[in-house]
């Protein structure tokens, strides 16, 4: 009997499926190509995870920062799996696959809406036999992949909306996407990302005017004590290049731009960046950057000021902080009530020829996921729309959009439906 027991107790074992993780060599069935915004970056990763089924995950980054490339590798959930309070189910095309779902920061939001209109190949991270260990484990990225090669992205992730990049929003040497290039795309917004101004350590006050933060996006105010008579010293912006979702957002809600032929247009990179002793406008590629670069202002001695979305929150070892815009803290629950306006609808596209395909249903179900209340709700930074509302996660709900009228739309009024 005991034999039987063994027997029977070795041979369960072996039908059982077997969790492991997935190294930079083992071929997966399925490679998903997605670039964009980098203020969520982070966020991205742990929906991709939600898909996946623990123990058989690996993260790789491009480096210890991992802040222009992520990747996330693992094997599906079971098909009919469902997800979340959408009850998202895993089509039967990717479940328990093998999926390389492959994240580009770099540049920011326009890379994931003109070269995913245009199928234009972009650098994007090489995941081969050249990585190497961190020797972290998951939920750290447990490889860096160093290398890049030119790959066409799958899908892109935007804070914007793909019509937004134009004028002061667009790339040097870029143009504009056509109504025709536009209309070739799958786009819906995702979820609600709060943005934030952030400040080094060194500026004494919980707050800042609108008014403070559109003067120096345009230089009118160059030294702190415009700002405040009690301040002194040149202020340095620590800001986004063009063709980012973070700086394009920015642009609409401090400056009107491009949404007005009488929006004003924000200053170019200028100044010194490397000991800020006068008025700095420093543009860097990805939400990283920024947030170095408040810390080096602040190791020099002087103050700046910088566009960093909520989901990215200061270290220990970091020296800048979040403030309110007139009075009116950057915080989910004031986002939800519609005080705090600063924010977007970040929305997630790809090519519609994609749709029906196993990568268009792995980017159908990760949009879907990543609109879901419930999983929204354990993320920083980020909010359900009405469109998804549910009575349980209404704290992280927003009662108001900016997309009621015909779809994302960063340029409409904030109106609230309950």
């Amino acid at each position: 009997m005991k034999l039987n027991k063994i027997a029977l107790a070795l041979a369960a074992l072996v039908a059982a499926p077997v969790a492991f993780a997935h190294s930079p060599t083992t071929t997966p069935d399925l490679v998903v190509r997605i670039s964009g915004a980098s203020a969520q970056q982070g966020t991205l990763v742990k929906i991709a995870e939600t898909m996946m089924v623990a123990g058989t995950i690996d993260v790789f980054y491009n480096d210890a920062s991992g802040k222009d490339h992520r990747a996330v590798f693992g094997t599906m959930k079971p098909t009919g799996t469902l997800i979340g309070v959408l009850n998202t189910a895993i089509p039967a095309s990717i479940g328990g696959k093998k999926v390389l779902i492959m994240d580009r920061a770099i540049g920011g939001s326009f890379y994931g809406v003109g070269p995913v209109a245009r199928a234009q190949a972009i650098d994007a991270m090489k995941v081969d036999g050249s990585c190497t260990s961190s020797g972290s484990t998951f939920p750290s990225p447990s490889y860096y992949c160093g290398g890049t090669e030119l790959q066409v992205s799958d899908g892109g992730v935007s804070d914007v909306e793909p019509g937004m990049f134009r004028g002061p929003n667009l790339p040097a040497g870029e143009t504009a996407l056509s109504a025709a290039e536009l209309a070739v795309l799958d786009v819906a917004s995702q979820n609600g990302v709060v943005m934030g101004i952030a400040v080094t350590n060194n500026y004494p006050y919980a707050t800042i005017s609108k008014a403070a933060v559109q003067s120096i996006m345009t230089g009118t105010y160059t030294d702190w004590s415009q700002v405040n008579a009690s301040l002194s010293g040149p202020i340095t912006l620590e800001t986004r290049a063009a063709g980012s979702g973070t700086k394009s957002a920015a642009n609409a809600f401090f400056l009107n731009a491009p949404c007005s032929t009488a929006g004003l247009p924000p200053q170019p990179a200028q100044g010194d960046p490397v000991n800020f002793s006068t008025y700095t406008v420093v543009e860097n590629s990805g939400t990283g950057g920024v947030k170095a670069g408040l810390n080096s202002v602040y190791a020099k001695g002087q103050m700046g000021l910088g566009l960093v979305s909520l989901e990215n929150t200061p270290s220990g070892s970091d020296n800048w902080k979040f403030v309110a815009i007139d009075g009116v803290a950057p915080t989910i629950a004031n986002a939800v009530s519609g005080d705090y306006q600063f924010f977007v609808e970040q929305s997630m596209q790809w090519r519609s020829s994609t749709n029906g395909t196993a990568v268009g249903d792995v980017l159908n179900t990760f949009r879907t996921v990543s609109s879901d209340p419930a999983i929204l709700s354990i993320l920083p930074g980020v909010a359900a729309t009405p469109f998804n509302y549910d009575p349980t996660y209404a704290a992280i709900t927003l009662k108001g959009t900016r997309a009621a009228v015909s779809g994302p739309n960063t340029c409409q009024p904030l109106q609230l439906f309950y």
